[in-house]
């Protein structure tokens, strides 16, 4: 069925179960929109986005590319086997609590301001990026969650652990989780790691490997960084009011800002750093 028809029937409601798509579908602002058909295959992209009555995506559902439901602030589920090659856009699905644990998504995970979001599923492998921004009640990153590219989880303020085995190939924002106070062992980040204004975080784990920058301004709790630690790009702990000590052979390929460490009693033994030394 073409994209016209197949609009006019789903607004309707007269449109069949299983019914086929080709190319894409726009339903964005519908704003009588409540149910899409069971088995809705679209070859191409479906946006439903700005629909405020629709509460759930239906079972079967097929995406040849990608699902802009951004805006639908009464969704509060997904299909269980909901597979995507591209783009799942759910931002500000304000309504939206889970995501099912058989959730693929090809590239890009879009959920900024999807404010009663509270968990994800353990093992959610995202080849893109991972946007979690301003996601208030999320309380944990899950065990062996992967991101290939970018992973914001900037101002989760209930965010209080990210779990064992979080692995990002890129670059990890968690900027502003003020209640972040646990991060488990095997966290590895290939680019940088920003923990910006984490104040309830006191230790890092013994085994963290960041390969680019380390970003911890303003981690008022922060007292000591675990031994061994080798950050290959900068190290930034400029007002991290707690940190009494640094460990012994430190190493740092950048610069190391040490400013407002008022508590800092000295430098530690075996010290490199391949940049300025901020103090």
């Amino acid at each position: 069925m073409d994209a016209d028809e197949a609009r006019e029937r789903i607004l309707n409601g007269t449109a069949p179960p299983d019914l086929s798509v080709e190319g894409d579908l726009p339903l964005r602002g519908c704003p009588s929109l409540a149910v899409l058909p069971d088995g809705l295959t679209v070859g191409g992209w479906l946006d439903v986005s700005e629909c405020p009555l629709l509460t759930a995506l239906p079972p079967r559902l097929r995406v040849g590319k990608g699902l802009d439901a951004s805006g639908c602030t009464a969704l509060r589920s997904l299909p269980d086997d909901l597979i995507l090659s591209s783009l799942l856009d759910l931002r500000g699905c304000t309504s939206l609590v889970a995501l099912p644990d058989g959730l693929v998504v090809g590239w890009y995970l879009d959920l900024v301001d999807c404010t009663a979001l509270t968990a994800l599923p353990p093992g959610l492998f995202v080849p893109g990026y991972l946007n979690l921004s301003g996601c208030t009640s999320l309380v944990t990153l899950p065990e062996r969650l992967f991101v290939s590219d970018y992973l914001d989880a900037s101002g989760c303020t209930a965010l209080k652990s990210v779990s064992k085995g979080v692995e990002v190939d890129g670059i990890l924002w968690l900027t502003g989780c003020t209640s972040l106070e646990i991060i488990a062992e095997g966290l590895c980040v290939g680019e940088n790691l920003n923990l910006t204004g984490c104040t309830a975080l006191q230790v890092l784990p013994s085994d963290i490997k960041v390969r680019g920058n380390l970003h911890l301004e303003g981690c008022t709790s922060l007292t000591a960084l675990p031994d061994g630690l080798e950050v290959g790009g900068h190290l930034d702990l400029s007002g991290c009011s707690s940190l009494r000590k640094l460990p012994d052979g430190l190493s740092v390929e950048g610069y190391l800002d040490l400013r407002g460490c008022t508590a800092l009693s000295g430098l530690p033994e075996g010290l490199s750093v391949g940049g300025n030394l901020y103090r």
